[in-house]
């Protein structure tokens, strides 16, 4: 490999720092440069909705490689800094500072933002996010029992930051303008599972209203709702999705629907710039579509294919090989309970459970036609292997057969291998 060529990777997050290991793995020995605009080392986001903010002991920052790594390896830090704009006709990256790098080939994994929310009369410091790990510094302090939460959106995020404020002995009140929780996720009997939880320890729900305006008082806030009610909250935090970083893309006339549009290995639409992570946005091979999906998994998935696809063109090939890339999977914790995706679900036209005689925990299959196309676990997480097995072979029985509890997983996938082989 050539020594005189340099990769920039601008965004220092988890598919920033998969990247750069994989290009030094497959042998890449030139020159990286790593740009981010925080001063921590790439991390990890899940463990701020969880560890950050509930941990009994002081924070960690959950970082993706330990930092002996970038200087064992050889890897420029630029923390701190904030890149203005890129050139894909000449690879420059220009810094705020005034620095410019040369680059041959340029990573963007920038990640995405919260979306923001604005109140009538109400101050915008007083609505938080969890985006990173200073909005977790910020928010820790304010969960505790004398607290009154407002979480705005019934999404993952807010139902973990609810569980663990609830824990805390905060009063959780949840305002979910759509009819269920996380409508866009899971299927109608998750989203049922879920609020039961939560409301069996103690969190108070509205649906189908929004917040109207605001009534500040010196440290509480009180909301008027759309149907005319009020809520009174000391914390108030928004979690109601996320918006891509592309903008620097976008401004150099690469290709951006909502997010970089990458092709199957990553690539965007100018020959030496690359895209992973939650600003990129391709058809996944799993859903058939143009999607831009945002998951710890799947920032893994997309570095890795991008670290090998960027160490491939510097040899002229077009395509990093590479094995069949696996159904999205996603996990939330929320109490005791582990809830676990594969695949689609809510895609889905038909679905067979398999569920303890409670109701507590099992696994929902999701079908569109006779496809097998996703899964719900609900804390069965130790059967993801079997069922992710499941997805990736097909199932070419019955349907119903599924949901026979008295076959397990393990004779069920060698009934499906065998159909298959016939």
């Amino acid at each position: 490999m050539r020594r005189d060529v340099r990769v920039t990777v601008i965004g220092a997050g988890q598919a920033a720092a998969r990247c750069i290991s994989t290009m030094r793995h497959a042998g890449f020995d030139g020159g990286i440069t790593l740009i981010g605009e925080e001063t921590h080392l790439p991390y990890e986001r899940p463990p701020l909705s969880k560890e950050a903010l509930f941990g009994e002991t002081g924070f960690k920052a959950p970082y993706v490689l330990d930092d002996s790594f970038y200087g064992d390896h050889e890897v420029d830090l630029e923390l701190g800094k904030r890149v203005e704009a890129i050139d894909p006709g000449s690879g420059a990256v220009d810094l705020g500072n005034g620095l410019r790098i040369k680059s041959d080939r340029i990573l963007i994994a920038t990640g995405s933002r919260a979306r923001t929310v604005s109140i009538p009369g109400v101050a915008p410091e007083r609505i938080l996010s969890l985006r990173n790990i200073e909005d977790a510094k910020r928010l820790k302090p304010l969960l505790d029992g004398r607290n009154r939460v407002v979480l705005i959106g019934g999404g993952f995020i807010g139902l973990e930051i609810a569980a663990g404020a609830i824990r805390r002995g905060c009063a959780v009140t949840v305002i979910e303008a759509r009819p269920r929780l996380i409508e866009r996720a899971v299927s109608p009997h998750v989203s049922t599972h879920l609020q039961r939880l939560h409301a069996d320890n103690g969190v108070k729900f509205r649906f189908g209203v929004t917040i109207v305006s605001g009534r500040q008082g010196a440290t509480e806030t009180e909301l008027m709702l759309s149907d005319g009610t009020s809520v009174v909250a000391d914390v108030i935090v928004a979690g109601v999705g996320a918006l891509p970083n592309s903008e620097l893309a976008d401004a150099a006339g690469i290709r951006c629907t909502n997010g970089i549009s990458v092709d199957k290995n990553c690539r965007s639409s100018s020959g030496i710039v690359w895209a992973a992570g939650d600003v990129a946005t391709r058809v996944h091979p799993w859903f058939g579509k143009d999607m831009r999906l945002e998951s710890w998994e799947s920032a893994e998935n997309q570095a890795r294919i991008a670290g090998l696809s960027i160490v491939a063109s510097f040899v002229g090939t077009d395509a990093a090989e590479g094995e069949e890339e696996p159904p999205p999977w996603f996990w939330s914790d929320q109490y005791g309970l582990n809830l676990q995706i594969l695949g689609c679900v809510c895609d889905s036209e038909s679905s067979v459970r398999r569920m303890s005689d409670d109701g507590e925990k099992g696994t929902i299959f999701h079908f569109r036609g006779r496809d097998l196309i996703g899964a719900e676990l609900i804390s069965t997480g130790r059967e993801r292997p079997l069922v992710k097995k499941l997805l990736q072979t097909g199932w070419p029985l019955p349907a119903e057969k599924l949901g026979d509890t008295g076959l397990s997983l393990k004779e069920l996938l060698a009934a499906s291998t065998a159909a298959v082989a016939a």
